[in-house]
C-alpha cells in the first residue's frame, strides 16, 4: 500500500501523461484548420478565375470565339495555353460555359430585345492534406459559378 501511495504523491511525468491525451486532439484540430484554410483558398482561386473569364467573355463582341482563352484564363490566369495552374489538378476541361438569353420586352433595360448572359461553372475534386476528407467520408468537390451580362464592347 505504501508503494501505491508513493505513486499518487509523485507528480513527475504528469505532463507527459496529459500530453499523450491532449496532443492527438491538438494535432487533428491544427491540421484540420490548415486543411480548411487551404479549401477556402482553392475555392477563392476558383471563383476569381471564373470571374476573370466571365469579364473577358462579357466584353467580347463574339464570346463564343474566345471560349478557349477564357477557360485558360480561369484556370491559369493567362489567355495563352500552358500556364501554371491556379489550383493543382484543375485544368480548362473542368470549366463549362453556357449562354442564355433573357427577354427584354419594351427594352426595360439597355440593350436589344434579348439580353445575353454568359454562365461559367466549374467543379474540382479537392485534395488538400486529407483531414477534411477523413471526416467528411471520402471525396470533397468544390464547385463555383459565375454569370455576367454580355455587353460586347471589345472585339
Amino acid at each position: 500500500m505504501r508503494k501505491l501511495n508513493s505513486y499518487r504523491k509523485n507528480e513527475s511525468g504528469a505532463i507527459a501523461v496529459e500530453a499523450v491525451f491532449v496532443m492527438p486532439f491538438l494535432f487533428v484540430l491544427s491540421f484540420g484548420a490548415l486543411d480548411g484554410s487551404l479549401l477556402m483558398l482553392d475555392n477563392h482561386k476558383m471563383e476569381s478565375g471564373l470571374t476573370a473569364a466571365g469579364n473577358y467573355l462579357s466584353n467580347s463582341a463574339n464570346p463564343q470565339a474566345f471560349e478557349s482563352q477564357a477557360k485558360w484564363l480561369a484556370t491559369t490566369g493567362s489567355i495563352k495555353p500552358g500556364g501554371e495552374a491556379r489550383i493543382d489538378g484543375w485544368d480548362s476541361s473542368g470549366v463549362t460555359i453556357n449562354y442564355r438569353n433573357i427577354a427584354n420586352p419594351g427594352q426595360a433595360y439597355r440593350g436589344g430585345e434579348n439580353i445575353q448572359i454568359v454562365e461559367l461553372s466549374a467543379a474540382y475534386d479537392y485534395q488538400g492534406i486529407g483531414i477534411i476528407k477523413l471526416f467528411s467520408g471520402g471525396s470533397l468537390t468544390l464547385s463555383a459559378t459565375h454569370e455576367e451580362r454580355v455587353i460586347g464592347s471589345a472585339s
